[in-house]
């Protein structure tokens, strides 16, 4: 399972507040992904080639001499005198970040990358993705309610399984908007103070 180009440029931009290099980098946006997903090396560099090449990160590579690189192949040189290039996001970089999350995904896929952009996002933003994504996994619990009435033991099992975990994420959801000031979330869908 692979993750979206957008989401994994946003996931890159979100990383790269100070100077890192692509293996570091790659590292940091694995965890941030989960164990279920891989990223690739493959996936990463052109990702990081379309960002620089919208002015959205910068390359360097460091004066003074850094650690050697692995060879890449078994005839080259393990002394390779390969640079170490490292990546950082850019003022407009920072500009398109957190413009570009709030149309973030909050999606199945999606959500682990999104919540861990969240503290780059503006209050508003964050309070308008948690509020979408409630708004999924209510309409996904909802959808629940006719496998609950099965006959099948499996599939009423399954259903239970997938309301307790709904139910779950609504509390944890609820939880996030309410510190994050948003209004206090109770029942149905979220509904805005009058004012």
């Amino acid at each position: 399972m692979g993750v979206r180009g957008s989401m994994l440029e946003l996931a890159i931009l979100g990383e790269l507040q100070y100077p890192l290099h692509g293996y570091e980098l790659r590292k940091r946006l694995s965890r941030a992904i989960g164990p279920l997903r891989r990223l690739s090396f493959g996936s990463l560099y052109p990702a990081l080639h379309r960002l620089e090449e919208r002015g959205l990160i910068r390359v360097t590579s460091p004066t003074s001499p850094g650690p050697r690189m692995p060879a890449k192949t078994p005839t080259e040189s393990t002394s390779s005198t390969r640079k170490l290039v490292l990546y950082q996001v850019t003022p407009v970089g920072t500009e398109y970040l957190t413009a570009s999350l709030a149309g973030a995904d909050v999606d199945d896929e999606a959500l682990p990358l999104t919540i861990g952009l969240m503290s780059k996002a503006t209050p508003a933003t964050r309070l308008k993705l948690l509020k979408e994504r409630r708004e999924q996994v209510l309409a996904r619990q909802e959808a629940g309610r006719e496998a609950k009435q099965s006959k099948d033991f499996w599939i009423r099992s399954k259903a239970e399984l997938d309301s307790q975990q709904a139910q779950s994420e609504l509390d944890w959801l609820d939880q996030l908007i309410q510190s994050d000031g948003g209004p206090a979330v109770q029942g149905g869908p979220a509904v805005e103070p009058s004012k």
